[in-house]
């Protein structure tokens, strides 16, 4: 029988993939995550847009029953108080929970992707500073 996950499931594991993913960006780059999120969805019927964890989470789940297979997941960017999350949908089609990536762990999350430099340039945090004033 297949594992059913219900949404307010999906949306606890979805959020684990951001601490996961905040952790790791601070880990690598020896800063501090803000901890308001602003999410980069690419997929689901997103071209980039950003949306809140909450609607992102929304787009993402397609039901009890049938998944993402992967979905990736990594702070690409940190702007003054917000961090930008980056979600992207790989092009497999929905599965059961049992085929998603991590069937034992956090499903369709996968985390351990890193990008470039995610500190905040300095011509951002000089105008953030002067917009404080």
């Amino acid at each position: 029988m297949a594992r059913e996950v219900n949404r307010e499931e999906f949306r606890a594991y979805f959020y684990e993939a951001l601490s996961i993913a905040a952790a790791q960006a601070e880990k690598e780059f020896r800063v501090n995550v803000p901890k308001h999120k602003s999410v980069e969805l690419h997929g689901a019927g997103h071209g980039g847009d950003r949306v809140t964890p909450d609607v992102a989470a929304d787009a993402l789940y397609l039901g009890s029953e049938r998944f993402y297979k992967l979905i990736d997941v990594l702070i690409k960017w940190i702007e003054g108080d917000t961090a930008l999350v980056f979600v992207r949908v790989a092009g497999f089609e929905p599965c059961p929970w049992e085929e998603t990536l991590d069937p034992g762990g956090l499903g369709p999350f996968k985390t351990t992707m890193l990008t470039a430099d995610i500190r905040e340039p300095l011509w951002d945090r000089v105008i953030r500073m002067l917009r404080l004033r």
